[in-house]
């Protein structure tokens, strides 16, 4: 009975240990934002009210009508010479009869803006495919210099730090649930708060639906990206909160100022 007890001392000791060292460490994190600007509101897979979503022309008219940034989706894919294919789906949607390359995006449109770029496949990639895709980005990167106006997104923590480690900016994404229980909502935050701290990320993603006061609390001064608000009101909700960088949305929202809200 007592060294059961003693046992039970000890393991409690050692969680409120661990919790109080990661809310210490993250509560002194310090993380230089990739975007911070007035001008929040970004397209999601570009502007996809005249353009079907994930095309190119969809990204330029975004870029044409004032958004400061896009979103789209990219799956990477070895057999096509280590190619960054823009699509949600496999098998890859065509654009234009033909397979939509990142690279071709960056070629034609890397002047124009910032790129958030959600990996939809990273999950699948093996390890040295992991660190095949890391390289092939930062070579992107690189060549059209590009370094300051990227930023990749998955759930995958352990993937997406092989990004991290290569100085490219990445950010978690996250599902924290809104009705979460009182203890369920604490352990899943702190263990996004571990796995934020070990990778280097450089912000959160998340559904903004997901973005409860908790969270919002929670996460303090740590850079937040959130999707898809259409909705004005919701967005002049978010935009005045100071740590909320970017605002995903399907309407021509661009011109929003947030430095004005």
């Amino acid at each position: 009975m007592k060294k059961s007890l003693l046992f039970t001392g000890c393991a409690l000791l050692l969680l409120l240990s661990t919790v109080l060292f990661v809310e210490l460490s993250f509560s002194r994190i310090e993380v230089a934002p990739f975007y911070d600007s007035c001008l929040k509101v970004w397209g999601h897979k570009g502007y996809t009210s005249s353009h079907e979503k994930n095309s190119l022309e969809s990204f330029q008219h975004a870029f044409e009508i004032g958004a400061a940034g896009v979103e789209f989706d990219i799956r990477y894919d070895t057999a096509l010479d280590d190619s960054f294919i823009v699509s949600h789906n496999f098998p890859y949607a065509l654009k234009s009869g033909k397979l939509l390359t990142l690279e071709e995006v960056l070629g034609k449109l890397g002047d124009k803006g910032y790129f958030w770029l959600d990996i939809k496949n990273l999950r699948e990639l093996s390890g040295n495919d992991t660190v095949k895709a890391a390289d092939r980005m930062l070579d992107l990167l690189e060549k059209y210099r590009l370094s300051d106006r990227i930023i990749v997104e998955s759930k995958i923590a352990r993937k997406l730090a092989i990004f991290a480690d290569r100085k490219i900016f990445t950010s978690l994404w996250i599902t924290p649930g809104r009705n979460d229980g009182w203890l369920d909502s604490r352990l899943k935050m702190l263990l996004y708060k571990i796995r934020f701290l070990r990778g280097g990320f450089s912000a959160f993603s998340m559904n903004y639906v997901n973005f409860s006061p908790y969270v919002q609390n929670s996460l303090g001064h740590v850079p937040v990206h959130l999707f898809t608000i259409n909705d004005l009101d919701e967005i002049r909700e978010y935009m005045p909160i100071t740590n909320v960088k970017i605002i995903l949305s399907d309407e021509n929202f661009f011109s929003l100022d947030s430095c004005d809200e």
